[in-house]
């Protein structure tokens, strides 16, 4: 599985590129291993904690769930196309956060 697509949101994990609707999507490195990683588990929900030692491995979290919130964050604002545009990371409230592929 080197690359998926999931309707308009194209990642290649060889070359570690994100494309939406065709156009290249710029992320910094830890942007890219996060989305990876709740890409490769649509639907599956994720702790902050869980993403934190995936993404950052052994590194003592100083503030676990301010980093989560901001990588989630900047990867929505990147991600996003519209307003009314379909967003491929939930919050699933109280818990963390899922990849979902859109339906339409």
């Amino acid at each position: 599985m080197q690359v998926v697509k999931y309707k308009q949101l194209t990642i290649d994990y060889r070359y570690c590129i994100v494309k939406l609707s065709g156009k290249e999507i710029q992320l910094c490195p830890k942007e890219f291993c996060t989305l990876q990683f709740l890409a490769k588990y649509p639907g599956w929900v994720f702790t902050k904690n869980q993403i934190y030692k995936e993404v950052y491995g052994d590194i003592v979290p100083i503030n676990v769930d301010n980093v989560i919130y901001c990588l989630i964050y900047g990867l929505r604002k990147k991600l996003k196309e519209d307003s009314s545009h379909f967003k491929y990371i939930q919050t699933v409230r109280g818990i963390g956060y899922k990849f979902v592929i859109p339906e339409k």
